[in-house]
């Protein structure tokens, strides 16, 4: 017996040891006909910056065969990125030297960004993050830098090198919940 699409329940066509229809998951590793697989690489997300920042955040979104159900999960993702992108601004940033203390409920998530050459876009990315996951605060956040050294080429041919600075955050989205005002006993 064959293999079987876990969607339509079409059966494998094999010609000698090749299947011929068949595709496997990249996310749930199940196996899908062509019908009922869809190529990520190849829709119009490919060069979108919410695309672009999921793969950041999780290496799982460089997949490209997804089944019709991990496709939609995609696409949900994507919406969610876009409104992550859009409705970020509330998010609030306590450093790791913050000594106050922070109640939170739910889940947490580590997160961090890649280097970028402007310290307000890593922030910006950091907060995105937060926002898609649904919570409403970073703490513990972290900054980092390094130094990068590159080449370039002025009008004349002449080469030279030049040093520059590239910045990442790191922390941990949380869901913080706000002290109700408590009246004072005496």
């Amino acid at each position: 017996m064959g293999k079987h699409c876990y969607i339509c329940n079409k059966e494998e066509e094999k010609f000698l040891f090749f299947s011929l229809n068949m595709e496997t998951c990249d996310w749930c590793h199940k196996n899908c006909c062509d019908n009922c697989t869809k190529n990520v690489s190849e829709n119009i997300f490919l060069m979108s910056r919410e695309r672009d920042l999921l793969q950041d955040l999780n290496r799982k979104y460089y997949a490209k065969n997804l089944c019709l159900n991990c496709y939609n999960v995609y696409l949900e993702d994507l919406k969610k990125m876009k409104n992550a992108i859009n409705n970020n601004e509330d998010i609030r940033y306590f450093s790791k030297n913050y000594l106050g203390k922070i109640n939170f409920i739910g889940e947490t998530f580590e997160i961090r960004t890649n280097f970028y050459e402007d310290r307000d876009e890593a922030m910006e990315v950091l907060r995105i993050f937060a926002k898609f996951y649904g919570c409403n605060s970073i703490i513990e956040g972290e900054f980092y830098w390094e130094e990068w050294e590159d080449e370039k080429e002025n009008e004349k041919g002449r080469v030279y090198k030049y040093r520059y600075k590239v910045w990442a955050y790191s922390g941990i989205a949380v869901n913080r919940i706000e002290k109700q005002n408590q009246r004072r006993r005496y």
